[in-house]
């Protein structure tokens, strides 16, 4: 997916509930080169970003390439916060 397709006002509002929520949403996208498995992410308060697998199972190769685009994505908790935190909602 194109830099042009990605800032589409048509996804703005995903990108306005990614904001508001400070949550990410993923969405699944098409490829020029053939076709990825790939998805668009919307982050809170950043930029719109591309995923597309690069590992495929074996079933997937008839149908779909595999791609080099592997953004990083900025996590803010750690895994111990998520884990402490699911902690006290649920179990206390």
């Amino acid at each position: 997916m194109s830099l042009q397709q990605i800032y589409d006002s048509i996804f703005d509002p995903f990108q306005n509930l990614s904001d508001e929520n400070q949550i990410r949403i993923g969405m699944p996208t098409k490829a020029s080169d053939g076709i990825n498995i790939s998805m668009l992410i919307f982050q809170p308060n950043d930029e719109r970003i591309t995923y597309s697998k690069r590992l495929l199972h074996f079933d997937e190769l008839p149908y779909f390439v595999s791609s080099n685009n592997q953004p990083s994505l900025k996590i803010k908790i750690s895994l111990l916060e998520f884990v402490m935190k699911h902690f006290n909602e649920n179990i206390l």
